[in-house]
This record gives C-alpha cells, structure tokens and sequence, in this order.
C-alpha cells in the first residue's frame, strides 16, 4: 500500500515538473518573442524617424541652393555598385543616377545620443524636371477661350493645373472663382486670341483686333516663351507694342478685307510660319496664305511668291506679303485648317458656306 503512494506521488511531481517546466517555456518564449517585436518596433520608428530627417535635410538643401526656381546643373554620376552602400539605390533597383547633390550622414552625429549609432540616412537628388509635365510640352494642353485674352496650360492627363514654373490667373466659371495656370493679356476687348501653337520652348500667339477698336484690325504674332509667358529678350524676336504695352512678336501683313479674311488658320513648319492672310481683293473665293519667318516675320524668300497687295482703300494703302494663292470658299476662315506634309499643303474645312 505504501509502495503504491510513493509511486502515486513519484508521478504527481514529474507530472507538476512537466508542467510547470512548459509553462515556464512559454513565458520564456512569450517574453523573448515580445522583446524581439519590442527591438524590431524601436529599429522601425528609428529608421523611419532618420529618413524623415534625411527627407527634411534634402528639402532644405534644395530651399537654400535655388536661385529663381532653377536648381544647379553640376551633376555627378553615382553607381550603387560602387563606393558607399547606397542602400537606397539598391532598393529601388536602380544602378546609377546623375546626382546635383547627395549625402550621407550618422543620426548620432545630429541627435547627440549612443542609442543611435547604428542609424543613418543617405539622400540623393537629381534634377528631372525636364521630364516633369510642366516643362514637357507633350504632357500638357494649351487652349484658349472663346473671345478673349486667355491661354489656359493644363495637364492633358489630370486636367490639374500644370505646374509651380506657370503663371496663375483668376477665372470664374458658373459664379465660381477659381485660379488656374496660363497667362492673361492686357488688350481685350480691343483684341482678342484667335489661336495659338506650341514649338520648343515659345507659344506662339495670334492676336486679332476686336471689333470694338479703333486701330488697325491686321493680326499680331506674340512670340512668347511658352512657359512664363515672358518675352523673348534675346534679340531673336522683334517688339511690338499693343494698348500701351510692348511685347516680343510682330505685325502680320495682311491683303485687302481683313476682318473677313484673316482668321484662326496658323501652322508652323521649319522655319515658316503660315496664316491666312486675307481675301484678294476683286475676288469672290481667292484667299492668301501668307508665309512669314517665324521668329522675326520676315518675308519668306524664294521660292515663296512675294507680290505687293491691296491693304485697304480708305485711306488706299498697299503691303507686299509673301503668300500661297488658294481659292476658298467666302468666309470660310473661321474653321479652315492647315497643315503640310513635305513639299506638299493641305487646306481642310469642315464646313462651307
């Protein structure tokens, strides 16, 4: 009987020994586990912290050392196989970038503390604004509004506004107000935008007179650079004042009957410019396309025609203009079109009159 107690409690204590031996593997493990995720939440929050840091360094670098929102051109080519980790480079899968400026720095010789010094952060900036919306010309949409002096530039994408480097303007729209990128001029009502077009880096701008003014109705090619809108002071555009006000561009020589036979046609190809240029006076459908230089409104030279025509009758003035003679039909200009193809000119019209 005795025998069989002692061997009753012999199995109790291994059993509580067990027992309490998996338990105290558990809280072991619970507690090593909890301060593995403890140490892997504090080396987050570090890390995270010292790229923020990196982050409003890099932000700063770039405050301080831009001069009239242009960033420096000095570049300096940075290969992530090569020299410091450059952890960021690799993982992002990048191999190398053309750098203005890059840095690399210890968060223990910024916040003084031993806690840190296995922390760092590494930035590097590249200056891509070339590829960046606002300054290619093939990611936005220039357009104008109907009888006014505006240029509206947006994303062709978002329809958002197109960029920091653009003017802003106030419109309002169904009693609303809102600010928009383009550019406004300051001659309406007495002259109006009847189109535009985009090349390199110049908006090239036609401006009509409105029927409201008193001075001569001929069109106005503004030659403006098509990001700020400023003119073109390098001496390669001559000036041209309207309503007080002196822009780079020139006079459009016009034929006879201009207010009917200019309209929004404009095209540039090479060199040239090409618009219409009036109705011949004597003839019910003849127009002129006129060819002009199209950074300084030259006459284009042989083997252009150049022949003088009839400006006006009262008072009787005469312009020579360089020109293609092509006939259309009467008032057809509103909605004609150009474009070329080689030697070659197409005239295309929606809608005849």
């Amino acid at each position: 009987m005795n025998s069989r107690k002692k061997g009753f409690s012999l199995v109790t204590v291994l059993f509580l020994i067990v027992g309490i031996s998996i338990t105290l593997g558990g809280v072991a493990f619970n507690f090593v586990t909890e301060g593995k995720l403890f140490k892997k939440n504090i080396d987050q929050n570090n890390s995270f912290y010292s790229a923020e840091i990196g982050l409003e360094n890099a932000k700063a670098w770039i405050k301080n050392n831009t001069d009239n929102n242009t960033l420096p051109t000095n570049t300096a080519k940075i290969d992530s196989s090569q020299g410091a980790p450059q952890y960021c480079l690799k993982g992002y899968g990048i191999d190398e970038l053309d750098v203005i400026k890059t840095e690399k720095k210890d968060i223990s010789s910024i916040i003084n503390t031993n806690k840190l010094t296995n922390y760092s952060y590494e930035y590097f900036i590249e200056n891509i604004t070339n590829q960046y919306n606002y300054n290619d010309s093939s990611s936005l949409i220039y357009y104008t509004m109907y009888y006014q002096d505006v240029v509206v530039v947006l994303d062709k994408f978002t329809g958002k506004n197109a960029g920091p480097s653009f003017p802003t303007m106030d419109i309002t729209s169904d009693g609303k107000k809102y600010e928009i990128t383009g550019w406004k001029g300051e001659f309406y009502p007495d002259y109006i935008i009847n189109n535009i077009a985009v090349e390199g880096d110049k908006i090239f701008i036609l401006v009509m007179g409105y029927g409201v003014s008193k001075e001569s109705p001929a069109p106005y090619m503004l030659v403006l650079d098509r990001v700020t809108f400023k003119n073109i002071d390098d001496g390669s555009v001559p000036k041209v004042t309207i309503r007080g006000k002196e822009y780079s561009g020139y006079l459009l020589p016009t034929a006879y009957d201009a207010t009917q036979g200019v309209g929004k046609m404009l095209y540039i190809d090479g060199e040239y410019l090409y618009y219409l240029a009036g109705k011949v006076s004597g003839n019910r459908f003849d127009h002129l396309i006129g060819v002009v230089k199209k950074l300084t409104g030259e006459l284009a030279p042989s083997p252009f025609l150049t022949k003088t025509w009839r400006k006006s009758f009262y008072p009787y003035q005469e312009v020579d203009i360089s020109y293609i003679r092509v006939p259309f039909e009467r008032y057809m200009q509103n909605d004609a079109q150009i474009s070329l193809n080689g030697s070659k000119i197409y005239l295309k019209k929606e809608r005849l009159n």
